[in-house]
């Protein structure tokens, strides 16, 4: 029974599409494909659209979190491990150091490999660590780049022998997120280094690899 109706239904919606004229036959045809359009876009094309623009907003949001985080931000964890380290190195009885002008040289390089201007340094007045055979001298440096450029000299310079992680870090400048060629970053940053006793200061030799 259900398959006969169907059938009557089929064969009236032909004699009706038969008997209608062919301008009506073009507008319904019209109308059909503008309703499909409108469901296209509505159920395909626009949620599409809505998942790019929430993308492009999630990009647009960590790039802005990369250009404004403050790569000090592990200072206080740092510190204390500046404090265990130290503790440990009293413990030991003998370590093999490089010299401090090497040391230097290698910030130095550090600093050049990543485009970053080293304007000053000094090193503070060794102090002999107890029952060891080495001085603990802290390295003070002036710098100044681009942000990006001195986030990864502070990653650099935890690479380097014998030096501990910073001290401290002070940044001088109006807006961390204006960092460019225009308005270079300037840094104040302190190290803690170790020496062996023996070894004597030959400051000349930096001075002529900084100012070279």
């Amino acid at each position: 029974m259900y398959g006969w109706t169907r059938r009557i239904m089929v064969e009236r919606i032909l004699d009706w599409v038969e008997d209608t004229p062919k301008s009506h036959k073009t507008m319904l045809l019209l109308l059909c494909a503008g309703l499909t359009s409108i469901i296209l876009f509505q159920f395909v094309v626009e949620p599409q659209r809505a998942r790019a623009r929430a993308f492009q907003q999630t990009i647009r949001s960590l790039d802005h979190q990369l250009a404004t985080s403050k790569p000090d931000r592990k200072v206080e964890t740092l510190k204390k491990e500046i404090g265990s380290l130290t503790s440990w190195l009293t413990g030991e009885k003998k370590l093999l150091v490089i010299p401090m002008d090497h040391m230097l040289a290698g910030i130095v390089d550090k600093a050049q490999s990543v485009d970053v201007a080293l304007r000053s340094w000094e090193s503070g007045e060794p102090v002999p660590l107890p029952e060891t055979n080495l001085h603990r001298v802290t390295i003070r440096l002036r710098v100044e780049g681009g942000y990006h450029a001195l986030a990864r000299f502070l990653e650099e310079l935890q690479t380097l022998p014998n030096t501990l992680p910073l001290k401290s870090l002070d940044f001088h400048a109006q807006d961390r997120s204006e960092a460019n060629p225009e308005h270079p970053i300037q840094a104040s940053i302190e190290l803690t280094g170790f020496e062996a006793a023996e070894v004597e200061q030959r400051e000349e030799s930096i001075a002529g690899t900084i100012t070279g």
